[in-house]
């Protein structure tokens, strides 16, 4: 997740729950656009309309959207607010460099309801593509509410690695079952990239996203920003806050049947307590302990 986070707030509002907060600060105010979901099938559409949980939104880089590329030299991304402390913790590919259309990786969302205050995180799959999109999908605890997640990025020049990042996402496309092991996949078909999700081999859900795209960048690093991930992105209340829950990634493939191996543990920020533990013959599971 990429770029610095400064002045001014975003709060984000749950409908159907009692309107907690997440207060989070921007350097400028967020467009919130529409979407249409259309069965399992969807295309996130950009006409604008009234601030509103459950909308993929957009935002440069610099604007500091939910969603950020992580840096490879894990330095601070943001200084930390009165309202919330930002961190994460995950894995990252460390494997021979290679190019894929699919990667995907299993991962159970915790049984109960989440909190309803003080807790708002991302547990989630990411990877660049050839165009510049940074393609990401996953689930959020979103004070009240486990939500699918879900985004990529325009505005990056792959050939100078340079320009600004405008994210479209949307935190709680969709709400999720409590304790329910999801596939996260995202996958290239006929140069589109789709963000999927599926409950054994029934298919839940998938959002079509950008056009122009051959490949993922299955590699450690893409222009000086961490590529292939899994990890927790938390927004907390207070510097020792952490999830109430762990996250076990089994295994992750870069093609279908094909695990990916050789993953490291990073942390930025996290409170010392979060753990990340890589094990498996191949160094191919990852789980965060907080």
């Amino acid at each position: 997740m990429r770029g610095p986070i400064s002045t001014g707030k975003l709060i984000i509002n749950k409908p159907g729950f009692s309107m907690k907060k997440v207060q989070i600060y921007l350097l400028s105010t967020f467009v919130i656009l529409c979407f249409g979901l259309y069965g399992a099938t969807s295309h996130i559409s950009w006409s604008a309309a009234s601030p509103a949980q459950d909308a993929p939104s957009t935002a440069a880089s610099s604007a500091g959207s939910p969603f950020q590329a992580i840096r490879v030299n894990g330095g601070p991304l943001l200084n930390e607010g009165p309202d919330y402390y930002h961190w994460y913790a995950g894995a990252v590919f460390t494997g021979s460099t290679t190019n894929s259309t699919q990667i995907r990786s299993n991962i159970t969302v915790p049984s109960g309801a989440p909190p309803k205050s003080n807790q708002f995180y991302y547990v989630i799959l990411s990877i660049w593509d050839n165009t510049g999109s940074y393609d990401q999908i996953g689930f959020t605890d979103d004070n009240g509410l486990w939500g699918l997640a879900i985004s990529y990025t325009t505005g990056f020049n792959v050939t100078t690695c340079s320009g600004t990042l405008h994210y479209h996402y949307g935190a709680d496309y969709a709400n999720l079952t409590a304790g329910t092991q999801y596939s996260f996949s995202i996958t290239i078909k006929s140069g589109t990239v789709y963000l999927q999700a599926y409950t054994g081999s029934t298919f839940v859900y998938q959002i079509k996203t950008h056009d122009g795209a051959t490949s993922f960048s299955v590699a450690n690093s893409f222009c000086g920003y961490y590529d292939y991930t899994v990890y927790e992105e938390a927004y907390m209340n207070t510097a020792t806050a952490v999830p109430n829950h762990n996250f076990y990634w089994p295994y992750s493939y870069y093609q279908p049947g094909k695990k990916a191996p050789d993953w490291s543990g990073f942390k930025i920020s996290a409170p010392s307590k979060v753990s990340v533990v890589i094990s498996g013959p191949g160094n191919d599971k990852c789980l965060i302990k907080n």
